[in-house]
């Protein structure tokens, strides 16, 4: 850019003062002022008058020298060069006037400053030339920069084409203008105009290629180009213009550069692989190969597929032939040939398929039309194939770029949809793979990276699908292909079986845990039930989660909060009631029996002592010191207390299985050890050592052995007598120490009619037995001989709040209609009617009273009992289930003799 001289490029004066070399003045004036003056001298003949107008003469001169110089200097240094012809004078005129003030002869002084006005007058020509030097080069220099900033404006991508225009022509028209108004000379207008438009076509090419390396198009390699011109011979050929053959072509260079035996792997949405010019895939390149086949010729021969193109656009794509019939322009013809290859894109619109750019220019190409800008052709040809490297380069750069971007995509999507179901990043889709990757390279890495969103989706999915229908999805994506996707059905089936896989196992692991990660609600409750330790809702919620997740061994907490709780009730720092309440707040926080049995199980997995299940039975019974009592025989082991009994621990086992654990005895019936099933064994133990700590904690605190256990037995099974029974009823109970046992076992002996229907109800006949070969009798007699062997050996048995009638050759409970235990409430017990045997036996002061039917019905036809069973049968039914402990919000302690609990 052309700039303002400074003074640093200007002569500098010469003297000690500045420093700087100064323009040199012409002393000839002293010369001959002194020669002139010399015949003056002589005339006055006084030396005296000759030596001082010597030495007055000097110091005039010196200081008119010393003056020009320093206005000189000044003059270069001064940027108002407009106003040197008025100001130069004027200085010139003070510094003469100054020095001749110097001379004191008046004559000798004016003859001095007349010789001295041709000395200012050549110092003014001087600091004049520079002031127009100075105001020429501003003029060039703002030329210049208005030239720049036209230049700048033509050259930046991002102006508009009109704007561009106007300010080519702008420049052009302001340097023929200087030129001819002399600012310029001829040479120095040739050189801006190489510098401000030719080297800015060059400029402009660089940044647009830079911006969009595709707006210019390098020119065909040899074989396509020869390729082309013989595909658009043959398509003129058949009636096409040059313009939609051209358009045709184009696309085609787009999808394979003329290459038959171009293959693209398919994405497996059709099955099949892209072959040939047009890329043909599925059933269009199965018509190919049968189009070849009836023509007698090989579907990779390059005359063949082009005559295939020509069938396509006449037949099964006709539409877009007759389209492509009206075409009058090249762009035309190469977007309607964009929609007959259908490339990525092409569905919302020509405009937006894949590489719309390339294929419009190698339709250009392909009819011989030079594609690129008209600024590209004033280019130099050592300056276009700069600018094709720079766009190939600038191609390759954004390839990288948009491969990183890629990249962090296919890193990270199917991660975050799978943990969250969301990616925030963007998704790159198959225009930008193959943008970034080339056609091939990119449709297949497209294909794989759909197919892992597809993977993450479902895993994702898994979180909330019960254990059945992950496995549905997983056999879903088994591989079926036997083609070229074959790899990527099995590698996103691989994938898939491990997200399940892994998904069921964090779900088995910690189903609490896994329910509040996969479900916000159940989340959302249990932050709730942390800030209020209320965990109900929580335990609710996460029960429903795990419900609809199919699982079946129910935990209702995380394994945290279990593991916190244990971790409180094991603190020995603790005080003793927060130690118990850290674990009896959890498990009656609900009310339902059921979720209390989960949670207490879980909390012994957590190390809760499996022993404390007795206590946790006594406070559901409501009895507070029970549940204290027995919660501390759980945590302390007495044999690490200090001190000793008189009574040895041999001794103690001893009398607890004769008086709690033998045939009858509480024990016996509370966990049925007869004929009980193994959870009712591993009860047995439990409360076994929970007995032993809890009477060895009694006889430390100065009770009997007697005393001891009884009141441990107590505490733990609550005040029960056993029941096993009479001639009438079989029955193996606990029934509570103040009820009447004669009354609950007549009540009992009165339910086996019902006990019995339900029975034969259980076991009909099958229908469609032969009766002649007396099958059905065999049949019958054989259900019926059953029957009566269940009814003489099986007995009742505690279930809850109810009784079951146990069949002793299955060793379960006999079952109703649906399939479920049949439950007799107390009330059924209450009201059952009394055997037939025992009605003669009943004194009249008991009509009415426990068991015994009132009188009325006493008075009934012994011969019509059995009208009664049916009425029985209704009574039962419309009989109002009484509430259960859980009802009554204490803690269910489920059958007594099956094992109690929860």
């Amino acid at each position: 850019m052309a700039r303002l001289p400074t003074s640093f490029d200007l002569s500098q004066p010469a003297n000690l003062r500045s420093g700087r070399q100064i323009a040199q003045v012409d002393t000839s004036g002293l010369a001959r002022g002194v020669a002139q003056l010399g015949g003056a001298l002589q005339d006055i003949g006084a030396d005296i008058s000759r030596q001082r107008a010597t030495v007055d003469l000097a110091r005039a001169e010196a200081s008119k020298t010393q003056g020009f110089i320093e206005a000189e200097n000044e003059f270069s240094q001064d940027g108002d060069y407009s106003t040197f012809g008025k100001r130069a004078p004027e200085r010139t005129g003070t510094i003469v006037n100054k020095a001749a003030e110097l001379i004191r002869d008046p004559q000798l002084r004016e003859k001095w400053k007349l010789n001295a006005q041709s000395d200012a007058a050549r110092v003014n020509d001087s600091i004049g030339d520079r002031g127009r030097s100075l105001g020429r080069q501003a003029e060039t220099v703002a030329f210049d920069d208005a030239l720049e900033v036209n230049r700048r404006i033509y050259v930046d991508p991002e102006t508009p084409e009109e704007a561009k225009a106007k300010a080519k022509a702008d420049i052009e028209g302001a340097i023929s203008t200087a030129q001819q108004a002399g600012l310029l000379t001829p040479e120095q207008a040739a050189s801006r105009r190489d510098q401000f438009i030719k080297n800015a076509e060059f400029s402009r090419a660089k940044l647009a290629v830079e911006r969009d390396p595709s707006i210019v198009a390098a020119p065909l390699p040899a074989t396509v180009n020869d390729r082309a011109s013989r595909a658009m011979g043959y398509l003129q050929s058949r009636g096409w213009s040059k313009e939609q053959a051209a358009g045709i072509v184009g696309n085609l260079i787009a999808e394979s550069t003329l290459n038959t035996g171009a293959l693209n792997a398919g994405d497996g949405s059709d099955g099949s692989d892209s072959i040939g010019i047009a890329q043909w895939n599925s059933d269009r390149a199965r018509r190919l190969k049968e189009f070849a086949k009836l023509n007698r010729a090989d579907w990779r021969d390059f005359g063949i597929q082009l005559a295939f193109v020509d069938h396509e656009l006449r037949t099964t794509h006709k539409g877009i032939g007759d389209r492509l019939r009206n075409a009058k322009d090249i762009t035309e013809a190469a977007e309607i040939g964009i929609m007959f290859e259908g490339p990525a894109g092409s569905e919302k619109g020509a405009k937006f398929a894949h590489n719309y750019k390339g294929r419009v220019k190698n339709a250009f190409q392909a009819a011989g039309v030079e594609p690129n800008p008209e600024w590209f052709k004033n280019l130099s040809p050592e300056e276009q194939q700069v600018v094709y490297n720079q766009a190939a380069t600038r191609q390759r750069q954004i390839a990288v770029e948009q491969q990183g971007a890629i990249e962090t995509a296919v890193n990270n999507a199917p991660v975050a949809i799978q943990n969250t179901g969301t990616y925030a990043g963007a998704l790159p889709g198959r225009d930008e793979f193959m943008s970034a990757y080339g056609p091939q390279e990119g449709s297949e890495r497209y294909s794989k990276f759909s197919a892992a969103l597809d993977v993450a989706t479902n895993a994702h999915n898994f979180q909330t699908m019960s254990a059945d229908e992950i496995e549905a999805t997983v056999n879903s994506a088994r591989p079926v292909s036997s083609g070229d996707d074959a790899a990527l059905e099995t590698a996103r089936y691989e994938t898939l079986s491990k997200a399940a896989a892994s998904t069921l196992a964090a779900r088995n692991a910690d189903p609490a845990t896994y329910a509040r990660q996969a479900f916000p609600n159940v989340n959302r409750a249990w932050e709730e039930a942390a800030a209020s330790g209320n965990y109900q809702a929580a335990m609710t919620a996460t029960a429903n989660a795990q419900a609809a997740l199919g699982v079946t061994e129910m935990r209702l907490m995380p394994k945290d909060v279990a593991d916190r709780a244990v971790s409180q009730f094991k603190d020995v720092n603790m005080p003793e009631q927060g130690r118990i309440n850290a674990v009896t707040g959890l498990v009656f926080s609900t009310p339902d029996a059921g979720q209390r049995r989960a949670v207490f199980e879980q909390l012994v997995e957590a190390g809760l002592p499996d022993a404390a299940e007795g206590a946790f039975d006594a406070y559901a019974r409501g009895d507070e010191g029970a549940g204290r009592r027995l919660m501390e025989a759980a945590i302390i082991d007495p044999s690490k207390l200090p001190g000793t009994t008189n009574i040895k621990p041999a001794e103690i086992d001893a009398e607890i299985q004769a008086k709690i654990m033998d045939d009858g005895q509480i024990g016996d019936i509370f966990y049925g050890l007869s004929d009980g099933t193994v959870e009712n064994q591993e009860r047995a133990i439990r409360d076994s050592k929970l007995l032993t700590n809890a009477v060895n904690l009694r006889i430390r605190n100065g009770e009997t052995l007697d005393a001891a256990i009884n009141g441990a037995a107590k505490d733990l099974y609550g005040d029960v007598k056993p029941v096993t029974g009479n001639l009438d009823v079989n029955a193996q109970i606990l029934v509570p120490s103040s009820m009447d046992e004669a009354d609950v076992l007549g009540g009992l002996a009165g339910l086996l009619p019902t006990v019995r229907s339900r029975i034969e109800g259980s076991m009909a006949v099958p229908a469609g037995i032969a009766t002649q070969s007396g099958e059905k009798a065999i049949t019958e007699a054989v259900r019926t001989n059953y029957i009566d062997n269940v009814m003489a050996e099986g007995y009742f048995r505690n279930a809850g709040d109810g009784y079951v009638f146990i069949d002793p050759f299955v060793g379960a409970a006999i079952a109703g209609p649906d399939g479920k235990p049949v439950v007799f409430t107390d009330a059924d017990v209450l009201s059952a009617p009394v055997p037939i045997s025992k009605i003669d036996e009943l004194p009249p002061e008991d009509a009415g009273a426990g068991v015994v039917r009132p009188r009325a019905q006493e008075e009934i036809d012994r011969e019509t009992y059995g009208q009664f069973e049916p009425m029985l049968d209704e009574l039962q039914q419309e009989q109002a289930p009484q509430p259960s402990a859980a009802d009554r919000g204490g803690f269910d302690p489920g059958p007594i003799s099956g094992g109690g609990g929860y």
